[in-house]
């Protein structure tokens, strides 16, 4: 049973072995925390699963919530979290952490003047997407033309992103002196798909980007290089699926004895 506040203040913990020197008043049990394990265990050096134990069966006892003290920690705003945070603003989707779902809702369009009789209003639908995204795409040739050319070099490749239909590709600048930085997010139905996309337009931007007669430095090889055996392994992957789905038919086809 818990403890009432008198008892507190003199019952003193069990310190699994060790003497902690702590009373129950200098812990506060409305503090919520991890109940992995305690404090006192961590200055006695104490990490064995007896200790635990001990220390999670003290805990439960007396009525006090453990706390888990972390150090150590880089804790910033990554890039990752920026392009994410972007991903769901181009969007206005949804994530799911526990399913891994990110579904957007698709808009429908606005008929013209004449049609708004003729056709039946239409509602929007909710539909999956998947995402490509990172945020350490670099070539050297960037740093000599201007940011308005490269999007018109890539809006002349079809290179963009359909608000309506919430897909297709868009880039992150990143202004630092030397300007050869960029990040890149491509949206589509599919993961294949959008891992196609992504390393085809990466393959265009590098030719336009790459002049014969320039030596130029660029990681975009490596990441289309990277992105093909994904896809081969993707692909090794669904051949291995259908064939077990093939297998487990004609099983169940067949006729017992």
């Amino acid at each position: 049973m818990p403890l009432d506040a008198g008892e507190m203040e003199e019952q003193k913990l069990p310190d699994c072995g060790h003497t902690s020197g702590k009373t129950h008043s200098q812990f506060n049990p409305s503090v919520k925390g991890f109940d992995i394990t305690s404090e006192w265990s961590f200055r006695s050096g104490l990490s064995s699963n007896d200790t635990k134990e001990k220390t999670l069966g003290a805990a439960a006892e007396y009525g006090v919530t453990l706390l888990v003290w972390a150090v150590d920690l880089d804790l910033h705003y990554s890039d990752q979290v920026a392009l994410m945070q972007m991903l769901l603003y181009v969007t206005n989707g949804k994530l799911d952490n526990q399913s891994s779902r990110f579904e957007v809702q698709l808009l429908p369009r606005k008929p013209k003047f004449w049609q708004v009789k003729k056709k039946p209003p239409q509602t929007a639908s909710t539909v999956s997407r998947c995402a490509v995204m990172t945020s350490s795409m670099w070539h050297t040739s960037l740093s000599f033309i201007y940011y308005s050319v490269f999007f018109k070099m890539c809006k002349a490749h079809g290179i963009g992103y359909d608000v309506q239909q919430k897909e297709g590709t868009i880039f992150t600048i990143f202004e630092e002196q030397k300007r050869h930085r960029f990040g890149m997010l491509t949206i589509g139905e599919h993961l294949q798909g959008v891992l196609m996309t992504f390393a085809h337009h990466l393959f265009i931007i590098y030719q336009e980007l790459s002049a014969p007669n320039m030596h130029a430095e660029t990681n975009f090889k490596g990441a289309v290089q990277d992105v093909e055996t994904i896809l081969g392994v993707a692909e090794h992957n669904k051949l291995r699926f259908d064939e077990e789905e093939e297998e487990e038919a004609s099983r169940a086809q067949a006729p017992t004895k």
